[in-house]
């Protein structure tokens, strides 16, 4: 082999090398990709669970507007209502 193509191929090997090194770790290379990818799980899974609970709440709000007894339920339960003839006790929780 020539030495000009030994040279080309050495001057091509170590471009490579620092090209790879570069892709793993710069702030675009794959470390950074994984972690992006990790933060988007998180907030997906957060998404998720705030979906959850609009569901519930929305699930709460047409039992407030559809029924009675779970407006009684409410006022009992979370409020400590009574009515005038009824005492409220109260123990720990």
């Amino acid at each position: 082999m020539k030495h000009s193509h030994k040279i080309l191929y050495m001057i091509i090997g170590t471009e490579l090398i620092i090209g790879t090194v570069y892709f793993i770790y710069s702030s675009k290379g794959i470390k950074a990709i994984n972690a992006l990818c990790h933060e988007n799980r998180a907030i997906e899974n957060q998404i998720n669970a705030l979906q959850q609970d609009n569901a519930q709440g929305e699930s709460q709000i047409k039992d407030w507007q559809r029924t009675e007894w779970y407006k009684e339920q409410i006022a009992r339960e979370e409020l400590q209502f009574a009515k005038p003839d009824e005492s409220v006790f109260l123990y720990g929780s």
